[in-house]
């Protein structure tokens, strides 16, 4: 399968301020950044009502783990690799500790389709854009077509994904936004499907990450309604 169009070498030339700015952003689509925003928007809720339903932060955080384990799966189902060029390293004006932490950043290992960063960002600020209440409908589509445009592109500068890799991505998550959208599933459909997905994907690739994963949506669930419970009395 051919995916090379030339971009990932043009964009290799580019000045290192702004790969170092690609690999800070790049962190937005972050699985670990994922999950802090989607908590950080149960927290806020819990103070002032921003989402439509009091679940909504953990369907979107099953989200977040159900595309992770999707990629996962789907990475070694294909199994392309990255493009040759590798991860940047950081610039030596950063000095060791700031070249260290842009090194960190900027790396990706493993397979290269589809982008899991195109694939959770997608999700996850679609999924937002949905379930929140602050501003317009168009004005929170806006804002997260934006942040997946930003993303996609980070993963191009930095030279970790072709660009075939990113659109795949983003067609497979609006896809799957598109499937919730259409059927509307309750927040327990979408915890136990993500659940599952991780679960299979676990023994699937006997990776100890997924199997914590597969544990998060179900385990925040459950302290979403203790701590709701706590909250009420």
């Amino acid at each position: 399968m051919t995916r090379r169009v030339g971009l990932v070498d043009l964009l290799a030339g580019l000045p290192d301020p702004i790969r170092v700015g690609a690999a800070l952003l790049t962190q937005l689509g972050d699985v670990w950044w994922l999950i802090a925003l989607t908590v950080a928007v149960w927290i806020v809720d819990r103070r002032r009502p921003i989402v439509r339903e009091r679940s909504d932060p953990i369907a979107v955080l099953a989200l977040v783990i159900g595309g992770y384990a999707l990629t996962t799966l789907l990475k070694a189902a294909f199994g392309l690799p990255r493009p040759p060029i590798g991860s940047p390293t950081g610039p030596e004006w950063l000095g060791p500790v700031g070249r260290g932490a842009i090194d960190t950043m900027a790396h990706a290992d493993g397979f290269g389709f589809p982008s899991g960063h195109a694939i959770g960002a997608t999700l996850v600020y679609g999924a937002l854009a949905r379930r929140v209440t602050l501003g317009t409908a168009r004005q929170r589509a806006v804002v997260a077509a934006g942040l997946v445009g930003l993303i996609a592109t980070t993963r191009l500068v930095l030279g970790v994904h072709y660009l075939v890799d990113v659109l795949a991505g983003i067609a497979i998550a609006v896809a799957l936004l598109a499937v919730i959208e259409r059927f509307r599933p309750g927040p327990r459909v979408i915890v136990g499907a993500a659940t599952a997905l991780a679960g299979l994907a676990a023994v699937l690739t006997l990776d100890p990450r997924l199997a914590a994963a597969a544990m998060l949506p179900v385990g925040g669930w459950a302290l979403a309604a203790r701590l709701d419970r706590s909250l009420d009395r």
